[in-house]
């Protein structure tokens, strides 16, 4: 059985739908599961709240050592705006917190697959 992880940052719950439709797409193929789970928060609860980060997420929260157990991890960045990622472009530091406390050995004959989608507000 394959296992495929969906690992993401949904602060404001901009990229949970499309997490979920990844996560969705390859659970009906035989032998493969597919979850989604959502990365540590690195903002301060009360930071967050002022912020309006969405803190009722149904995905559990990731772990490191989860992430040596799958066959596939699929990243998905969304950039919001006209060309100005809230994250500069880039993935949040929290997902990069996430692998960062990974080495690059983890990562060996498994498929990594990332995905960017540019949402106008």
């Amino acid at each position: 059985m394959a296992k495929d992880l969906v690992p993401d940052h949904f602060a404001y719950g901009l990229s949970e739908p499309m997490a979920e439709a990844v996560a969705g797409g390859a659970r009906p193929v035989e032998g493969v599961t597919a979850d989604l789970r959502r990365v540590p928060e690195l903002v301060p609860d009360e930071v967050a709240r002022q912020s309006c980060y969405k803190l009722d997420q149904a995905a559990p929260i990731a772990t490191v050592d989860e992430l040596e157990h799958q066959d596939a991890i699929i990243i998905i960045i969304i950039i919001i705006g006209t060309g100005t990622g809230t994250r500069f472009c880039t993935a949040s530091s929290q997902l990069c917190n996430v692998l960062d406390q990974t080495d690059g050995t983890r990562f060996q004959g498994r498929h990594i697959a990332g995905f960017a989608r540019k949402q106008f507000g």
